[in-house]
């Protein structure tokens, strides 16, 4: 059983100095391999173009057909805090091609008041006409307002859809009449 033994670590020693041996003679020394290393090691920054004057500019590419158009006027009338009168103040409005398209209001002088309608959502498309609310948060501290509205619309530049606005003619004002 000895004699067994003593051949099983001879084959095994044998087997390992053979695999040292051959693992060190097919790579090259350490400080080969080290100095490789430094050698290919990709750089952390790199030159970045710089655009001169004279590199040419691509003019975008706009693809809109049929802008939308929008018109208001009329004026509405505050009798009394809660109630006023209408007096032709539209909102006139053609080529709404999206239920998404805003409608902006400015109010002037600035204050607390809510214009609407703000969204095409729930009105009649692609042409139509809305009249146009007003209601204060607060007591108006003015005699008179004027609003003026812009519509979003998509357009592609570039083959991407961005966003635009396109502003509305006309003007309505409030008047505060109590």
């Amino acid at each position: 059983m000895n004699k067994k033994y003593l051949i099983t670590v001879l084959v095994g020693i044998t087997v390992v100095l053979v695999g040292i041996y051959l693992l060190t003679s097919n790579s090259e020394s350490p400080s080969d391999s080290a100095n490789e290393t430094e050698a290919t090691e990709t750089p952390l920054l790199t030159p970045i173009p710089i655009l001169t004057p004279t590199t040419p500019q691509i003019p975008p590419i706009i693809v809109s057909k049929n802008l939308p158009q929008c018109s208001i006027g009329g004026q509405i009338k505050y009798v009394k805090p809660n109630i006023y009168l209408n007096e032709d103040n539209f909102l006139t409005y053609s080529n709404i091609r999206d239920s998404a398209q805003l409608i902006k209001w400015t109010v002037t002088p600035s204050d607390e008041v809510r214009i609407g309608p703000n969204i095409f959502s729930h009105i009649p498309r692609p042409d139509g006409e809305e009249l146009i609310s007003a209601t204060f948060y607060s007591p108006p501290e003015h005699g008179e307002y004027t609003i003026t509205a812009k519509v979003t619309y998509f357009e592609v530049v570039n083959r991407i859809e961005e966003v635009s606005e396109i502003d509305c003619s006309g003007k309505t004002t409030i008047k505060i009449n109590y």
